[in-house]
Order: C-alpha cells, then structure tokens, then sequence
C-alpha cells in the first residue's frame, strides 16, 4: 500500500443487504477524492467482524499502521460497531460511529433487539464481542437518533462500558448517517479527519442541527411523531412533510405521508374533494385520497405515479394509462419513477402495446448509463414481451441460458456458485429451514408435455429435496426435481420451489436447472431470478 497522506482512515462496511459484492469500501470514493489514504473492511457475510478474523486482519494491517499520524475509524450500524469495537486495538485516535450496536449476543440485547440475534448471532465467533472500555480509542463519536428507542438501548449500553461522545441526530431513525450525507455535511465531516484537524463534538453536534433543514429523512421523522400526537399539532405535521417532499419528491414514504395527513385535515371540506374525485374518475373508497393525490400534481409529476397505481389497484387500467402519459411528459431525470411507471404499465397488461409503451418508459431509465440488474432484468423483460425476440431481449438479463439436448432432456447451469455471488442473491445463509424458488421467462411455449425441473447443488454434488446441506458429502447423490408448467399462455413460468435445510453456516448455494420434454422439441428459457425465503419461524 502506498502511502499518500498523514492520515489514514479505516472504514467499515454496513451489512450488505442485497447479497452483492461491493466494488469500493465505506465511503471509499470521497474519502480518496479528499487525499486520505484508505483500508476498507467488508464483512460480505453480515458476522459483526468477528474476533477471530480481525485478529488476522490486524496482524496484516500492523506494518502500516506506524506510517501514520493519526489512524481513524469510520462505520454505519454494522460497521459502526466495528469502528468503535476494534478501535483501540488499531491504534486509532479517533472512531466515527453512526448508530452502532454494543452487540448481538443474546443475554446482552435480546430484552429489546431480538431481531439480531435471532438471525445473526453465533455462539463460536460472538461470544466475547460486547464492546468494552478497553476497546474504545481516545476519541470515540457516537451519532444516532435518541427518539429511536433499539439505538438508544445500544447506546446506553456502550456508554455504560466506556468513554463516548455522544451526539444526537434527532429524527432520523436508524439512519442517523443521512444527518450529514443529505445536507452537504459529509464533505466537511471527511474532510476534517486529516490529522491534527479532527471534528469536535460540539462543532460536529452543530453541523448535524443546521443541516436540519436540508434533510428530508429528519422532515419525514418529525412530521410522523408530531401526526402520531394528535390533531393539534397536525398543521405543523403538514408543513414538515411538505418539506420533506419539496427536498426529496422521489420519497414515496414522504409523498404517502402527505397525502395520508391531508385527507385528514381535508374531510371538513367535502365539497372540495367530491369535485376533485370527480375530476380524477375514482370510486367514492379512494376519492379523497386521489383527490389530495390530484391537487398535489399540480405542483409535483411524482404524485402522478401515485394517481396511476390508485387506478391500476382500482382495476381502472384506462384511466391508469391516462395518467402514465401525462407523467410520461415530464423530463425528470430519475431512474425510479420512469421504472415505477414502467412496472404499472407491466401490471396493465402484458399485450404487445402496453409492453411497448413499458419498454419506452423503462429505456429512459437508463439514459444516464450503468444500469442496475433490476433495470436490465425488467427491460428484457419488456423487451421480449414487446418484441418476442429472443436476441434483442437476453442481452438485458442476468443471465441468459438457452436449453441444449442432453440425454433425451434439455439441461442448462445458471452459472457457478462464483457467478451467483456476484451476479445476485449470495446464498450463503444461516443454518434453518428454506424454501428456494426460481422463477424463468420463456421465449416461446412450451410444447406439451414439457416441464422444467429445478435442483439444488452444494459445490458440484446434488441434494436431495428436504435433505440437510452440510458439507456436501459425496454420498449425497440423488437429484431432486421440482416440475414446473408454464402458465396458460406461455409467458410467464410459475416459480419452481424447493424445500431444503442447511445445519451449517455460510453454504454457497448452486442451482441446476433441467427442461426435460419430448428430444428435439424445446423452449428458450431466460433465467429472470432465484428468492431464498427461511420458513422456519414466524
């Protein structure tokens, strides 16, 4: 590792909750455009930084670490806990930790956070992770929401441990990072670890209380505790959620928030809202809120999209389409609401029209480029319903798989256990039971008789449906297959599902799929996506 600044700091990665692999660290890209050195740590596998593995990691770490004036560390929730946790031990002089956790373990936390130690906890790596005085740097910093009651408890508790700054960031939930990432304050919050020019808590206690304003998480926050207390203060709770949807009209929970406050303060005129429900062409049950939904467009397309979904739930898809193509007006660039609208056309109706109309819409959410796999996956979705052209559509997916003859049957991979991790869900899951469903869309029907079968492979040896994955022992040898008919039309295949137990942690999981059928007759299969769901509690 080069060396490039005086400072170095050391991030933390939150829980990745998509399953993917991150190409940069916590905060990575603007920390380097501001000259810091950095080491990023991810916990790909959501374990908290286990003791054990940070003992490696600090062992290789060590030669750098004298180089530097000042070491820092720097996390959100998961990784909060790990840049206070492991402070001390990294010779670091200052630790930014927004919302932590003390801990996982269950006599510690589980009163008031079952949550996560129900789906996290392991006795062989948490055992001894509380966070103690002896890991805590000179300066450890602890931003977090004191009106959100699970931060608040853990908090509590690391302060009953050790020294911390403690510094509110109120009404943001759990997310008390948007306190500086939404009002511009990042910026100057990074750009004052250089060594020797640390933030204060006082300065940094400010930073968080002017930016209120410019935040629209801490307007959102607001406006839902001042509505929870009661008409009185309901105007109050009105004008904070105006703001908020001012800031960030792309936040439907904001928008739905309005909306919902308006039609309570709006039932003393029902006049007003009986002319605008007429206006809109809505049933009497959602004529009030399409009515609010209405008069806010006026001054905001988004709440188009809201108009449109009232009339797709109302089974009014005319009129849903109406509302589309007034959106579809608006030049926004904003690859959510082009596909939201996209999504409502796809529940219109799967005709060619209507998938066209989809398509255009969805293609403009990628006009700005690098494409998420949920956008390409929805587009070449689109693509073959419009087109029925397997060429033009397949580029777009995830993965595209074509069946091929293979003993009488078809059988196509969807890719190594290596490809599934950085393509999409990682399946590498806690021990429990689960039930794994695939799901496909054909190219063309399927002939009669045809089916598809769905089988589960640990490394490179099948499971058996409903049997324990543990190692994937050699003996485990029969395949299981799941049939699988496409629907009435040919379109859209139902998902295969399998039910299978793992009783050891951290299971890379593989999927084979088989068309089998009459040989030389076949369909085309894409592959549009895998959902793992555990069914074994509540």
């Amino acid at each position: 590792m080069e060396q490039g600044s005086d400072t170095l700091v050391i991030t933390f990665n939150t829980r990745i909750l998509d399953g993917g692999i991150p190409q940069k660290g916590w905060g990575e890209t603007r920390l380097a455009t501001l000259g810091y050195d950095i080491f990023a740590l991810i916990d790909l596998k959501g374990l908290w930084y286990p003791e054990r593995d940070m003992a490696t990691m600090r062992d290789f770490i060590a030669p750098l670490l004298s180089r530097y004036k000042e070491v820092v560390t720097y996390g959100f929730s998961m990784g909060a806990y790990g840049a206070l946790k492991y402070s001390a031990a990294l010779g670091a002089t200052r630790a930014y930790a927004f919302s932590p956790q003390y801990s996982i373990r269950p006599e510690a936390v589980a009163r008031f956070d079952a949550r996560r130690p129900r789906e996290f906890y392991q006795a062989d790596l948490h055992d001894r992770m509380d966070i103690t005085a002896a890991d805590l740097c000179p300066h450890a910093y602890v931003v977090y929401d004191p009106f959100f009651a699970l931060d608040r408890e853990h908090v509590r508790l690391i302060a009953r441990a050790g020294p911390i700054d403690e510094i509110y960031a109120c009404f943001t939930g759990h997310f008390s990072i948007r306190s500086v990432t939404e009002t511009g304050g990042a910026g100057d919050l990074l750009a004052s670890l250089r060594a020797g020019h640390g933030e204060t808590p006082q300065v940094l206690r400010h930073r968080i209380r002017a930016g209120r304003v410019r935040s629209p998480t801490y307007m959102f926050e607001a406006a839902s505790l001042l509505a929870a207390r009661g008409a009185a203060r309901r105007t109050w709770a009105v004008d904070l959620a105006r703001r908020a949807v001012a800031i960030a009209p792309h936040n439907t929970a904001a928008r739905n928030l309005l909306a919902d406050l308006l039609m309570e303060t709006g039932t003393s005129q029902p006049s007003l809202w009986s002319r605008l429900a007429s206006r809109v062409g809505l049933a009497d049950k959602g004529s009030a809120r399409a009515a609010v939904l209405e008069q806010l467009a006026q001054d905001q397309v988004y709440f188009l999209a809201d108009i449109a979904a009232l009339h797709v739930d109302a089974r009014q898809p005319e009129k849903a389409r109406q509302v589309i193509m007034r959106a579809a007006e608006a030049t926004i660039d904003d690859a959510a609401f082009w596909l939201d609208l996209a999504r409502l056309l796809r529940r219109i109706g799967k005709d060619a029209k209507t998938a066209q109309l989809a398509l255009g819409l969805a293609e403009r959410s990628i006009a700005g480029g690098h494409p998420t796999v949920e956008q390409r996956r929805l587009i070449g979705e689109m693509s073959l319903a419009a087109h029925g052209r397997v060429d033009l559509a397949t580029p777009h997916f995830r993965l595209g798989v074509a069946a091929r003859k293979l003993r009488g049957g078809y059988a196509a991979d969807l890719g190594s256990p290596g490809q599934i991790v950085r393509d999409g869900p990682r399946f590498a899951i806690a021990p429990g039971q689960y039930v794994a469903r695939v799901d496909f869309v054909t190219a063309k029907p399927l002939a009669p008789g045809e089916s598809v079968a769905v089988a589960i492979e640990v490394g490179t040896t099948p499971i058996r449906e409903n049997d324990a994955l543990a190692t994937g022992s050699a003996d485990r040898i029969a395949r299981s297959v799941v049939d699988l008919r496409p629907e009435a039309g040919g379109e859209d295949l139902a998902g295969a599902t399998i039910a299978f137990t793992v009783d050891k942690r951290n299971l890379a999981l593989r999927f084979i799929v088989e068309l089998k059928g009459t040989p030389g007759q076949s369909g085309t299969l894409i592959f549009r996506g895998i959902t793992v769901s555990r069914v074994d509690r509540a």
